[in-house]
């Protein structure tokens, strides 16, 4: 790998730690970038974890669901951090994740949002319609799963915006544990651990 190449990666992936960054606006260049950092680290070692540290507002439902499916995918075990906050689009990929954990302070946010999906002829209305009422079953299935809560239950709280701070979404079973700061610098000095190794 070039220099450039690895100037470039380090933005969104730290090859020594096995760690991504998904951070900002869920689309199409992200999730290019996150397949070929979650490619490039498969061909270094397709069994040890990856971690996946996320910041994200949401963004486009289809990117998301590609993100989904590339971490399910996963051979070897996926944990995602959410630092700061998991919204929208960003709460359907934390799901994907074997291992689902939150910073004390960090936030999750799920609600139906929008498909954006116009359409001017009422034929193509109804077409867009049934695609939305789709994908909207695809999210509540897959924020259902493993969650503490029925269809039914996430559909009522996703008609409107639902926040929840991390003891919160502990309790609904959106994540798996909450990470005290205490808690958060042992993973962090795990992974600095970790990178020495790998730089001996």
């Amino acid at each position: 790998m070039s220099q450039d190449q690895k100037d470039s990666f380090e933005e969104f992936l730290s090859i020594h730690t096995r760690s991504i960054y998904i951070v900002g606006e869920i689309n199409e260049q992200l999730v290019l970038n996150f397949h070929k950092a979650l490619s490039f680290l498969k061909g270094l070692d397709s069994k040890k974890p990856v971690t996946v540290y996320i910041n994200s507002p949401g963004g486009s439902y289809y990117d998301a669901i590609a993100l989904y499916d590339l971490i399910k995918a996963c051979s070897f075990k996926t944990s995602g951090i959410v630092l700061g906050c998991a919204m929208s689009a960003a709460s359907i990929v934390l799901q994907a994740f074997k291992a689902r954990l939150m910073g004390a302070n960090g936030s999750l946010m799920i609600h139906d949002g929008a498909f954006s999906m116009e359409a001017i002829h009422s034929k193509e209305a109804v077409v867009a319609a049934k695609e939305e009422e789709r994908n909207l079953y695809i999210m509540y299935s897959i924020l259902a799963s493993r969650s503490n809560l029925t269809l039914i239950d996430i559909k009522k709280m996703c008609e409107f915006s639902t926040y929840m701070n991390a003891e919160e979404a502990l309790e609904n079973g959106f994540i798996d544990k909450v990470l005290s700061p205490a808690l958060l610098s042992r993973a962090m000095k795990v992974h600095h651990k970790d990178k020495q190794k790998n730089e001996l």
